[in-house]
């Protein structure tokens, strides 16, 4: 099925959040969306592998790789979609969450980034996990959304 014909089997479910939304003042942004609960694990992972594989590589988050350490796997499966799935405020709430889990690493590992030196080292996480999720974002919408759009 692509987009455009998934939205049109939608369109009036979409309409009736853009109109409840409207009518209450809220927000008219949609809950990010989770894998159903009776999906097996199996489909579950591969779901996250082909989205893991939109990680932007080249940012501080993935340094942890090195040390076997695997964010995308210890994070909970709210911080793993809300990161990719949810609104634009979630990504801060979620870089946050990624910039703790980082640095806590760092301390546990002795990874030296010259963090003790350094009275910014957490602005720089911080913004570096922002960047990270903002980037893994627009790769899943570049490989996917895309790809949803021009298929027949």
């Amino acid at each position: 099925m692509n987009f455009e014909k998934f939205l049109a089997l939608n369109r009036n479910k979409i309409l009736g959040y853009t109109l409840i939304a409207w009518l209450s003042g809220k927000s008219e942004n949609l809950e990010a969306p989770f894998p159903p609960e009776d999906i097996s694990e199996d489909h579950e992972e591969e779901l996250k592998s082909a989205l893991n594989q939109c990680m932007p590589l080249y940012n501080m988050m993935i340094d942890l790789w090195d040390w076997d350490i695997h964010f995308e796997r210890e994070l909970s499966n709210d911080w793993y979609f809300y990161s990719l799935f949810g609104d634009d405020s979630d990504v801060f709430l979620c870089a946050k969450e990624l910039s703790e889990f980082f640095i806590e690493k760092c301390d546990e590992y002795l990874i030296d980034y010259d963090q003790w030196q350094n009275d910014e080292f957490e602005n720089l996480v911080n913004e570096e996990a922002a960047k990270f999720i903002y980037g893994w974002r627009k790769n899943v919408f570049d490989r996917y959304g895309r790809a949803l759009f021009n298929l027949i």
